[in-house]
């Protein structure tokens, strides 16, 4: 499981569902995963297996977790689990906090 291309997809994942497009250029998605990753932050590997989780109860393949995240079906499934959008946003967290560190 290659973490740091799961936290790179879930923030852009997370980014286009609150500003409904990509990140830009500016927003540093490949620095933010990585900072996320090397910060060690225990709320991240959580984060990082809650969604593996349910990604694989829910059928998809787990190799699509390194894929850019299918929108419309993954936004309809979050909603009906708020947990894991609190996962999404530990590693939005971590990857803030380890940045500003």
């Amino acid at each position: 499981m290659n973490h740091l291309e799961i936290t790179r997809q879930a923030l852009i994942f997370r980014f286009r569902m609150l500003h409904g497009d990509d990140p830009p250029p500016a927003v540093h998605i490949d620095s933010l995963a990585a900072a996320a990753i090397a910060a060690r932050d225990h709320r991240v590997v959580t984060a990082i297996r809650r969604l593996a989780d349910a990604w694989t109860d829910w059928g998809l393949a787990p190799d699509a977790l390194v894929r850019p995240w299918p929108a419309p079906e993954l936004v309809a499934r979050l909603a009906t689990r708020p947990d894991l959008v609190d996962a999404l946003d530990d590693l939005v967290g971590a990857a803030t906090r380890a940045r500003a560190a």
